[in-house]
């Protein structure tokens, strides 16, 4: 579990323990959050208490998924393991989604639109308030 914000508003990841939950988590509306399984775009995974010393963005393969990717079983090991290392506990620990099939036909130009995508997401998580004053 992790709560950090982002964008100004707080986000949270959770893992579920199985499809069942993940889907019924999706389609209830009661609980008043919002639910998202595709982590499109960056997603916040862990922020230092103090100042920020060190910023780390993983990026998953082609055919990938943005959490699944870094995940085994419940654990996900950028914001369950990574955040307990002494050597990475002041800093913010994010993950970059974006929609990785591969296809063969202009696969150049497809690498610079998610190469593009990143580098925006990024900007757009570094110039806002909590990080900037970091």
């Amino acid at each position: 579990v992790s709560l950090c914000i982002q964008a100004s508003q707080q986000v949270g990841t959770i893992t579920l323990p199985s499809s069942k939950h993940r889907q019924a988590a999706l389609i209830s509306a009661e609980s008043g959050w919002a639910f998202d399984d595709v982590f499109e775009g960056v997603t916040v995974l862990h922020c230092a208490d103090k100042q920020i010393l060190s910023y780390i963005c993983a990026v998953n393969g082609l055919n990938e998924n943005a959490f699944e990717t870094w995940s085994t079983g419940n654990l996900m090991w950028l914001r369950d393991l990574l955040p307990q290392t002494k050597e990475f506990q002041d800093s913010r620990i994010m993950t970059f989604g974006y929609s990785s099939e591969k296809s063969t036909r202009g696969i150049t130009r497809v690498l610079k639109g998610w190469a593009d995508g990143l580098l925006r997401h990024l900007c757009s998580v570094r110039t806002t308030d909590e990080v900037s004053k970091a």
